[in-house]
């Protein structure tokens, strides 16, 4: 559990630029191409692995080098599967890489990760037929239940993609409707034929609850504990969620953040297609919920501001409660000998900065030298090999 909250940690840190960028970068593409949800996996591909693994090397070849290898593997994976890889595929793939990097040199490094990233990718594409068949058992199930869809498709797109999504959206998974004497299949379809069949509100309605209401509550209590160089990057993702309606980047942000505050927004998602639902608000959408949608068929918007902003306030104290008695970012874990280090170097507050295989220290007075083995030059501390490296990894 310890090593999971490290993990979750890292992440987070390693998301602050690939969220910036990403944000900006599909508000435009989705504004102009909404339906071209390959851009989404790509850029991230790029962004996310190019990112972390400079962050874990602070070499540019390593960076780039890894970009190449996973934004390929992912093109490689859209050409056997005709789909990207998920989200959470492409952070495992990148952090597999990382692990290799660290035993590796660059150019054994490079060869490996790309003969084993290649092979997983191809061993996935041979088991999402496999996926699928069971993706479409889900989606006659889910067909029929608006506000288990939503939960569910929330987690399936983080995870595995859009197929579900796809299939009750598109298709006659979840139901198909007589309008005007022709067979119309799938609840966007439905939509476009008839604004206001029930399916509507049960289905789609819920979307916009979700990308609004559920950003707004959680956003500010985030926000709040963030570190201000994190700010900026939560901040503008907040507003790319709420313009677009894609909610995936702020899901995986929540789910590194913090995953129990994830859970809470997995029943805030139930909870904004069920009063979708009984409200009875019929707002749709034909590709994907841009905001401006939202004015396209704005049905009982008194009640849907309303109802929206007490959904927002639940989350929000919810969202709190829950950071206050579990908030895994301010106390984090560190190994005995990492939390050794730290107390004879000093203190966490007297390490400034680790750079170049120095430790920089404010006061190298409280440097306990009787306990650890370094060398020090003035405020400049140098540590073995592996200790450093311990260092390095946890602090």
């Amino acid at each position: 559990m310890k090593r999971m909250v490290i993990i979750f940690t890292d992440l987070r840190k390693s998301l602050n630029y690939p969220l910036l960028f990403l944000s900006v970068a599909l508000t435009v593409i989705l504004l102009v191409k909404p339906d071209n949800t390959e851009y989404l996996s790509l850029l991230f591909s790029a962004a996310f692995s190019g990112f972390y693994i400079y962050g874990k090397k602070r070499k540019a070849d390593y960076a780039l080098a890894s970009v190449i290898i996973l934004v390929s593997s992912n093109v490689f994976y859209l050409a056997l599967s005709n789909q990207p890889l998920s989200i959470i595929a492409v952070v495992l793939l990148s952090l597999l890489i990382g692990f290799i990097y660290k035993k590796a040199d660059f150019f054994y490094g490079s060869v490996i990760a790309f003969v084993c990233i290649f092979l997983i990718v191809f061993l996935l594409s041979e088991i999402t037929p496999l996926l699928f068949s069971l993706t479409e058992k889900a989606a006659l199930f889910l067909g029929e239940r608006g506000a288990a869809f939503g939960a569910a498709d929330c987690v399936y797109k983080l995870f595995f993609g859009n197929r579900l999504e796809e299939l009750v959206y598109n298709t006659g998974y979840s139901k198909s409707v007589v309008i005007n004497g022709k067979i119309v299949s799938g609840v966007k379809n439905i939509y476009s034929a008839d604004r206001n069949n029930k399916l509507v509100s049960s289905f789609l309605t819920g979307r916009y609850y979700q990308s609004i209401f559920l950003t707004l509550g959680i956003s500010p209590i985030i926000i709040k504990r963030l570190n201000p160089e994190y700010r900026l990057a939560v901040i503008t993702l907040s507003i790319f969620t709420v313009i677009t309606g894609n909610t995936l980047l702020f899901e995986l942000f929540i789910l590194c953040y913090n995953p129990l505050l994830y859970l809470a927004y997995i029943a805030g998602v139930y909870l904004s297609f069920t009063v979708g639902d009984l409200l009875n608000i019929n707002i749709g959408f034909d590709s994907i919920p841009l905001l401006t949608n939202l004015f396209n068929s704005f049905d009982k918007p008194v009640y849907f501001i309303l109802s929206g902003l007490v959904i927002a306030l639940i989350m929000y104290f919810l969202s709190r409660m829950i950071l206050i008695k579990f908030d895994f970012q301010s106390a984090p874990y560190y190994p005995r000998k990492v939390k050794e280090m730290i107390k004879y170097l000093g203190g966490e507050d007297n390490i400034e900065l680790i750079k170049k295989e120095k430790v920089f220290v404010k006061n190298p007075n409280l440097i306990n030298i009787l306990k650890l083995e370094c060398e020090i030059n003035q405020n400049v501390i140098t540590l073995y090999d592996d200790d450093l490296e311990l260092l390095k990894e946890y602090f």
